[in-house]
């Protein structure tokens, strides 16, 4: 850390970063830059390629701090009030999570509402987002600024994330559209996704 605040500028994607570098280490040279989406321009939803289902998508690299078993827990309780409803899985394990995905794939083989893609190449995600309605954040703990929340809203998805407060405050400075559940809390995290299916407005 004190090798690279030997650069003229740092940047760093949050404010609590930049504090905590000038608290410790006293850094005079810190820059906060949001993040940012690699596309040239967001893109306006292309409502044709979503169907009578209702495409809820979670994406990321899980197993540490994305987890998906508060999402998985809260699917029943989703489906038996939006039978239309389908869960989109994709992404792959973080790399201290080996096996994660395979073994949840494994669990939930039998329900046919729930799709496990794995990794997807730069060439396959936009056309999972574009078809899907919401995505949400199923995270225990902050490990920064979503990446997942910034590409969902370059392809026009609102979001439903947990009240974690790097989430809250990263979506009310950027105004993201997003609903939050309570973290961890699975009735919660169902509830949200139930509301938004029956008032898509």
């Amino acid at each position: 850390t004190r090798l690279l605040l030997k650069a003229h500028k740092v940047s760093v994607l949050l404010e609590r970063f930049r504090q905590a570098l000038v608290e410790q280490y006293g850094a005079r040279n810190i820059n906060v830059h949001r993040h940012g989406i690699l596309g040239a321009m967001p893109e306006s939803p292309d409502f044709s390629l979503r169907t009578d289902e209702f495409r809820v998508l979670a994406f990321g690299k899980f197993g540490r701090y994305k987890r998906l078993e508060v999402m998985l827990d809260a699917w029943p309780a989703v489906r038996r009030q939006v039978p239309n409803a389908r869960l989109t899985i994709a992404g792959q394990d973080h790399p201290n999570r080996a096996g994660y995905m395979a073994a949840l794939a494994e669990q939930h083989k039998s329900d046919t509402s729930i799709e496990f893609l794995g990794y997807l190449s730069e060439d396959g995600i936009a056309p999972i987002f574009r078809r899907c309605n919401v995505a949400v954040l199923p995270y225990s703990s902050s490990g920064g600024p979503s990446g997942v929340a910034h590409q969902a809203v370059q392809f026009g998805l609102p979001l439903i994330g947990p009240t974690i407060a790097d989430i809250v405050n990263v979506c009310t400075e950027e105004g993201l559209a997003i609903d939050y559940y309570r973290t961890d809390d699975t009735a919660d995290l169902a509830e949200k996704i139930v509301a938004l299916a029956r008032d898509p407005e």
